[in-house]
């Protein structure tokens, strides 16, 4: 990120601190911004799809977040723990143990979740 790569140490050390010269290579002018480091971050490691990102400011965030995760199956359930090959004893239901846990049965299949 550096813009001189043939710079030294000594050079970036000025009146007693460091003095680096980034430049944005995501950006035509070199300008970093969050904007740009979202675009990124979306592009690169969230899946992509026609559904786009958008938070509802009149619940708390941590429920945005939740029902983010929920839409794209990105929830610590069993079977996604097992997805990853992290071992667990078992990938039913820890509630019921009758199904599957899967965000699915979790939210909308499993009796007793349900109920509460």
């Amino acid at each position: 990120m550096e813009s001189n790569k043939e710079c030294s140490i000594a050079e970036r050390w000025i009146k007693d601190q460091w003095a680096y010269k980034w430049k944005w290579e995501f950006e035509l002018d070199g300008l970093f911004s969050v904007r740009s480091a979202r675009k990124i971050i979306e592009s690169s490691l969230l899946t992509t799809g026609n559904i786009v990102t958008r938070w509802c400011k009149n619940v708390p965030i941590k429920v945005n977040i939740l029902m983010w995760r929920l839409m794209w199956d990105r929830l610590p359930t069993r079977m996604n723990l097992a997805d990853k090959d992290i071992d667990i004893p078992s990938v039913l239901c820890p509630i019921c143990n009758y199904e599957f846990d899967s965000s699915d049965h979790v939210f909308f299949k499993c009796d007793t979740a349900v109920q509460l």
